[in-house]
């Protein structure tokens, strides 16, 4: 019983950290995320501008078709997210919708799906990981402020549940390198 009072109380405070994205595609894989996104999405209105997507759901035939109409704006390059053929490669879906809207991705891509890994990288930003193209010049304060900006959040979530103190994150090593910023 105890599990299940604490994970009804965690689940929504961890998952409204990764809608945080503003008028982005959020692409999840797995139940936990994946269902708990589309509950605060679609029943709680939490964030109406996302596109959740879910990698799993995206390798059947009815699903891709089914958001060309719900997702104006977001471009599929086939009917199905597959290495096979007549399916669509992840390589081809970032290139197709990268310059249009950030895209965020909770846990991981595919990994047998390796064609984007030449050209994109996905950094941890939060709980989850943005998409960006190799050349993509990294604003260390940026990313610190977005990175760890669940930090307090989930710490007060969890710490609510096992009566822990919340504790916020260091900055002392951002503020030697305040300004700097590095090229991925």
């Amino acid at each position: 019983m105890a599990v299940h009072i604490i994970m009804a109380r965690l689940v929504p405070h961890f998952t409204r950290h990764f809608l945080c994205w503003q008028d982005a595609i959020l692409l999840t894989l797995g139940d936990l995320p994946g269902n708990s996104a589309r509950y605060l999405h679609h029943c709680e209105g939490v964030r109406s501008d996302l596109r959740i997507i879910d990698l799993e759901m995206m390798t059947f035939d009815w699903y891709v078709p089914m958001l060309k109409d719900k997702f104006p704006g977001v471009k599929f390059p086939g009917d199905r997210y597959s290495l096979e053929q007549g399916g669509f490669a992840m390589k081809q879906f970032f290139d197709e919708n990268y310059d249009n809207f950030p895209i965020f991705v909770f846990q991981h891509v595919n990994p047998q799906d390796t064609t984007w890994q030449a050209d994109y990288d996905v950094w941890h930003y939060g709980l989850t990981h943005k998409v960006v193209r190799k050349d993509y010049v990294l604003n260390v304060q940026e990313w610190f402020n977005n990175a760890t900006a669940a930090l307090p959040y989930v710490s007060t979530a969890v710490s609510h549940l096992i009566l822990l103190p919340s504790r916020a994150p260091t900055r002392s090593r951002l503020d030697r390198q305040q300004g700097d910023t590095h090229t991925l």
